[in-house]
């Protein structure tokens, strides 16, 4: 009966102790830390269409730190995406639109890649810096070809097929 005491005691005390670390630790809203670039190539320049969740992606804004007076979103959005052509040379990019569906954000930005994706890279680190569980999907069209990337943290620019 004693060990059938201690044991009672003994779980109580650990689903205690798990229940106050639970409250203690921070809150994540979604089960996987995710975004989805889909890129396209068209008129010699990559657009590429990025979707995250309001939440997450304001977290993300709000922990990069950007050039004073630049527009927040852009500012990281510009950190945070990279696109180099196909002599290493980093692309400037332009936004091209923001949408909103639900609690979901999307924004266009557009990079002139006159060579075409082929020898192209790209980086994207969304959210890197906020959560280490952060998973980036790609999927790229170009023509009738379709490919799939991802990027986790610690991630450098890929090449584009």
């Amino acid at each position: 009966m004693r060990r059938a005491t201690r044991f009672v005691r003994a779980s109580i005390l650990a689903l205690v102790t798990a229940a106050g670390s639970v409250a203690a630790a921070p809150a994540r809203v979604h089960p996987l830390h995710t975004t989805l670039t889909e890129v396209t190539y068209a008129d010699g320049a990559a657009t590429l269409w990025v979707r995250a969740f309001a939440d997450d992606f304001a977290r993300g804004v709000a922990a990069h730190r950007g050039p004073r007076g630049a527009d927040p979103t852009l500012a990281y959005l510009g950190g945070s995406l990279g696109v180099w052509d196909g002599r290493g040379r980093r692309v400037a990019m332009a936004s091209c639109g923001r949408r909103i569906s639900g609690d979901l954000r999307w924004f266009c930005v557009r990079a002139p890649l006159p060579g075409g994706l082929g020898g192209a890279r790209l980086r994207v680190a969304l959210q890197f810096a906020v959560y280490d569980d952060q998973v980036n999907v790609v999927q790229v069209s170009d023509g009738g070809r379709k490919t799939s990337l991802l990027f986790v943290p610690g991630d450098g620019p890929k090449p584009l097929p």
